[in-house]
């Protein structure tokens, strides 16, 4: 309940082998991860999990209590050693699971974000057409690449947000201090005012895109790109400085990835790819603090004329 030991995440493709996974080691990535033809969990996935699970708790002399809800994908009939399920009662989830009291849409919102980060990058870098959708960009994503910012999200839910899920819950008399400004307020602050994007679809599917909202994003830095390009323009003229240009946090975030791609290609188990999640969360908090919201007078060109 306080958070402090989180499981990798299972995470259920449609693929066993997609493309994005070759040279990579499916038993060292972050998640766990299984197939079938829906990308559905099923009860079959579910046991298997847990009997992996059961294994580990047995090699280490541990039990457990395990709290779970009520549905065909889990199974009552299994046979378990280290491991005790307990079945919340039916009807009742949205009000005594602590999953469903703000860890899985902390987890969302997180997640939404870094596809958002990936829209703005790649804008940036010039690789998409200025006339993409907030859809089409978001198809570019591979199920890895899903897969790395789902675990880094995991990563970043706070052992506080936790345990004030489970508290609230009635699983603990303790709740811990609310900050003042949290750190996903911090970092998302440029869209505090779309209610589609607080809300972050309700039981919903965290792979779905809001379209609506990261068109807007999409068409500003466009708009913000036309701008910075009418300037260097009228730089040209002027004497260059012959100086080395400073690392971006882009590129930093680029070097990172590739990192994070050669350890999980390699497959070993003493990787440091907790510390290059670290790193990426990082960079990509500066990145973030470099962004700016931008005001009508943002777009406005100032007038050469003399009247």
């Amino acid at each position: 309940m306080t958070g402090s030991e989180k499981r990798k995440l299972l995470v259920v493709g449609k693929s066993l082998k997609p493309r994005c996974f070759k040279n990579m080691s499916i038993n060292k990535m972050p998640v766990h991860y299984h197939a079938n033809k829906n990308a559905w969990m099923t009860s079959t996935i579910f046991s298997n999990w847990l009997y992996e699970w059961d294994k580990e708790l047995q090699a280490k002399s541990r039990s457990i209590l395990l709290l779970i809800d009520n549905c065909a994908a889990h199974p009552k009939n299994v046979q378990l050693k280290n491991i005790t399920l307990e079945f919340l009662p039916p009807n009742t989830t949205s009000l005594i699971q602590p999953l469903d009291m703000g860890i899985i849409k902390n987890l969302k919102v997180k997640y939404r974000m870094k596809l958002v980060h990936f829209i703005l990058e790649n804008i940036e870098e010039n690789l998409l057409d200025q006339s993409a959708t907030a859809n089409q960009i978001s198809g570019k994503i591979n199920i890895l690449q899903a897969i790395q910012f789902v675990s880094e999200s995991w990563r970043e839910v706070s052992c506080s947000t936790i345990m004030n899920c489970f508290a609230h819950c009635g699983f603990s008399n303790f709740i811990g201090p609310q900050p003042e400004l949290t750190e996903l307020d911090e970092q998302y602050f440029f869209v505090q005012n779309h209610k589609e994007f607080e809300n972050i679809d309700e039981n919903a599917p965290c792979f779905d895109v809001n379209e609506e909202i990261c068109d807007v994003v999409v068409q500003n830095v466009l708009k913000k790109r036309k701008l910075e390009d009418y300037d260097e323009e009228e730089e040209e003229e002027e004497e260059e400085e012959d100086t080395k240009p400073p690392v971006t946090a882009r590129e930093a975030k680029k070097c990172i990835d590739l990192l994070q791609k050669f350890f999980m290609q390699e497959g070993n188990e003493n990787s440091p790819c907790d510390k290059l999640e670290a790193c990426a969360h990082f960079v990509n908090q500066i990145h973030t603090k470099q962004l700016r919201q931008q005001t009508i007078t943002t777009f406005c060109i100032p007038s050469t004329s003399k009247y």
